[in-house]
């Protein structure tokens, strides 16, 4: 663990668990859903801690984890969907008791036995958006634990999520009895979620870091080649310019993949979507 000036840090491997719907059920039954909950949270700790985790708090009907692996928090997050599905089976789907579960990786802070930081509301945002009984992973996630456990993968795309500057990557991890909300309703709630409308610029919306780092990569080879095929025509058949034919082939393929990495199209369209 190390210090900075006072504050302790360390990487943490962060799950945050919450149920879905839980003031729906609480009106419907508030009794009966006190108990399942007491019950759900019961079994969410045990296989935390089986997993090797640890229970940082609890908040209402929500819990925040952490373990030192990554691969034992998502192993955790499975066998916790998979294992409330089978208690609940012989209770009626619109009184089962469903948790939603975000995972991260990042350095946190830690303080009082508390954690903090981006690394955790990451966590909690990811478990606003997945669906009940569901399980939504950061890319830092996917990129420590894809080939090297046998879970599957969704690739969501990027969220904007409330108080988080940057977009978030989301994963869905698939576990199988994660049930699929309407589009509206995953609409909704992703809205939601978002907070209120987007300010930033299109540019920063449509922000492609990868694809222009290839981009470059490309360029760089370009410029290489073309001199290349150049010096080889002057050597081989100087009474024919035929290093002109790769050199345009090579510039039109530069371009369309400069349109693709940089996306003005789409920004163009989001300005007048805009206006």
């Amino acid at each position: 663990m190390e210090e900075h000036q006072g504050v302790r840090r360390r990487l943490a491997a962060i799950l945050y668990a919450d149920v879905a719907g839980y003031s729906r059920l609480t009106g419907a039954d508030e009794e009966g859903t006190h108990r399942a909950l007491g019950a759900g949270l019961d079994f969410v700790t045990s296989a935390i801690t089986d997993g090797g985790g640890t229970v940082v708090h609890y908040a209402g009907d929500a819990v925040l984890a952490q373990f030192d692996s990554i691969n034992a928090a998502a192993e955790t997050a499975v066998a916790i969907q998979r294992g409330l599905d089978e208690r609940a089976r012989e209770v009626d789907e619109d009184h089962r008791l469903r948790f939603r579960i975000g995972l991260n990786i990042d350095d946190v802070i830690v303080d009082r036995g508390d954690i903090y930081g981006d690394g955790v509301n990451v966590a909690a945002r990811l478990e606003a958006l997945a669906e009940p009984g569901g399980i939504y992973a950061s890319a830092a996630v996917f990129e420590q634990v894809h080939g090297k456990l046998k879970l599957e993968f969704e690739f969501l795309g990027p969220r904007q999520v409330k108080n988080i500057a940057d977009p978030v990557q989301v994963y869905r991890l698939k576990t199988g009895v994660e049930i699929a909300l309407p589009a509206d309703a995953a609409a909704t709630a992703a809205a939601a979620e978002a907070g209120p409308p987007d300010t930033a610029t299109p540019a920063s919306r449509h922000d492609h870091p990868a694809r222009r780092r290839w981009f470059w990569r490309l360029t760089a080879l370009y410029a290489v080649l073309t001199p290349f095929f150049w010096a080889l025509n002057w050597i081989t058949l100087p009474d024919f310019m035929w290093w002109q034919i790769p050199a345009l082939c090579g510039a039109a393929i530069v371009v369309l993949f400069g349109m693709w990495a940089f996306r003005p199209v789409e920004l163009l369209t989001s300005r007048k979507g805009g206006q």
